[in-house]
């Protein structure tokens, strides 16, 4: 594009000054620019990468197929996801008040059914955190959000993290400090474009993602669960601009709270 070779002259012409300027003020000025210069270049590589394109065109692929994980009997052919989700109905809740069985329903007078996309991609960011009891579709459907994140580029927020937690816990609990930027790196395989240097960092920074955090209540101990939940506070807190979603089973939920996050009930299927 025009606006690339405005770029590369311009920036050989920072060069070209940088050196004279070099020559004149001596080494101190000549590494402020050069420290500038690499700053520009990370920047404008952020900006122009084939790295986000790719990264989605990954998670589509990755997430074609229902997870099988689960299933008491798997056929020849698993089938694609998109063909076979029956969308998760969800009703506001106090954590107290959600049921811990498996046919357990919303409090008497909640009548509503809605659906997650009723609740993402606002121009206010939304903290979620979906209960529901085994089989209820929660997994399910965070791998259908990042889905249909993934194939909408328009979207006010359009890069999906779906994260396992009980794949991350032990890092987790051993450096407090981590954070999801690094957490998305140590579980992506190599992609065919290389990730410019801060590129998620600066995603977080800007709004730009929907974190899924799936499987709160599978981290084992209370003491652990309730580490990991003030793990995710910090990142909301260090990220505010962005969808969160957690899910976790109603016991495991009760004993540690993501007190930002507006409670929904997965409601039982019809």
């Amino acid at each position: 594009p025009w606006w690339v070779g405005i770029m590369t002259v311009t920036w050989e012409a920072l060069v070209g000054v940088g050196a004279l300027l070099g020559r004149v003020a001596g080494k101190p000025m000549a590494r402020r620019l050069d420290q500038a210069g690499a700053a520009i270049d990370q920047a404008f590589g952020r900006r122009v990468t084939r790295y986000g394109r790719r990264y989605r065109e990954h998670m589509l692929a990755s997430l074609r197929f229902m997870d099988s994980k689960g299933l008491a009997t798997v056929g020849e052919s698993l089938p694609e996801l998109d063909e076979v989700f029956v969308d998760v109905g969800l009703a506001a809740q106090a954590p107290h008040q959600v049921g811990t069985g498996l046919l357990a329903d919303a409090a008497p007078g909640v009548s509503s059914r809605h659906s997650i996309g009723e609740f993402l991609d606002h121009e206010n960011p939304a903290v979620l955190a979906v209960v529901g009891a085994p089989g209820s579709g929660k997994t399910t459907l965070l791998r259908h959000v990042a889905r249909q994140v993934s194939d909408d580029a328009r979207r006010r927020r359009s890069l999906p993290i779906l994260l396992e937690l009980r794949r991350h816990d032990q890092e987790i609990l051993r450096d407090p400090a981590v954070t999801l930027a690094q957490l998305v790196r140590s579980m992506l395989p190599e992609l065919d474009v290389g990730e410019p240097a801060g590129w998620w960092e600066a995603q977080l920074r800007h709004g730009g993602c929907v974190v899924l955090l799936d499987g709160l209540d599978e981290v084992g101990r209370n003491s652990d669960r309730r580490a990991i939940a003030d793990w995710i506070e910090v990142q909301i807190a260090a990220f505010p601009g962005n969808d969160f979603v957690v899910t976790s089973r109603p016991a495991g939920y009760r004993t540690a709270v993501v007190s930002s996050a507006l409670v929904l009930q997965a409601r039982p299927f019809t």
